[in-house]
């Protein structure tokens, strides 16, 4: 009878298709929704049973998936299609590696058992394989929001006022930041500023200020009263179970 229930219990599990990944396009059709196109190698698509049922990991993180299943599988390559609500990704997306990044999507058939998987590892700095909206990165979620130079005397007070969102549904550290500002191609104030906690799901601003001589800022003071515009640049650090992980910022506003 064992026996009996062992080989029945057998027939019953499969195996899911095995696909490579090989590259991930992502898009940002708001601050708050990411899609990602999952491309791979393909199969006889006659191997692929109906699917009914999917799931998104990405390291060790269960990723939620808003949409429904949008897959293509032919010969020659597969074609994985989720959006994920970034408000529901949990907090262990920090630990991940960037230049190493575990993908697997896996596809469920009718009777809930796992029919196709499409996995492979990632390095997000390698264009090859991933593809990323820059310019949507830096507008949904940094923006220098406005910049001031007053000129008092023999001095020049600076202000930058930076917003930064925060997506997740948990808070955020950020260790540090270094920065600086240009106006024109011309240096204004290069600095760093102590950490900040950006808030879940919110808009954190950041306002930075320096008073320096006049005699530093001739050129800058120049470009800003031509209404030429301003480049604020620089890195800042986010908290991780890993340890500080370094993000570029590259923000740009106009006069």
């Amino acid at each position: 009878m064992l026996l009996a229930v062992l080989i029945v219990t057998a027939s019953n599990q499969i195996s899911p298709v095995p696909l490579r990944l090989r590259q991930v396009e992502v898009d940002l059709p708001t601050p708050d929704q990411a899609v990602l196109v999952l491309e791979g190698e393909g199969c006889e698509p006659t191997r692929i049973p109906a699917l009914k049922q999917q799931r998104l990991r990405i390291g060790d993180v269960t990723v939620p998936v808003s949409s429904g299943i949008d897959a293509r599988v032919v010969s020659s390559g597969s074609r994985v299609s989720v959006t994920i609500p970034l408000g529901g990704v949990g907090d262990g997306i920090l630990s991940i590696d960037p230049y190493a990044v575990p993908v697997r999507w896996e596809g469920f058939d009718l009777k809930g058992r796992p029919a196709l998987a499409l996995a492979g590892a990632v390095n997000l700095a390698d264009r090859a394989q991933v593809s990323l909206p820059i310019e949507k990165l830096y507008r949904g979620f940094a923006r220098l929001v406005d910049y001031s130079v007053s000129p008092a005397g023999t001095r020049v007070e600076v202000k930058a006022l930076v917003s930064l969102y925060n997506p997740f549904a948990f808070e955020v550290v950020v260790t540090g930041m270094e920065y600086r500002l240009a106006v024109g191609g011309e240096p204004v104030i290069a600095s760093r500023r102590a950490g900040l906690r950006l808030r879940a799901g919110r808009h954190s601003d950041v306002l930075v200020e320096e008073t320096v001589p006049l005699v530093d800022l001739a050129g800058g003071l120049t470009a800003f009263l031509a209404h030429k515009p301003a480049t604020f640049t620089g890195v800042i650090g986010i908290r991780t179970p890993r340890g500080d992980r370094r993000i570029p910022l590259l923000l740009q506003a106009g006069r």
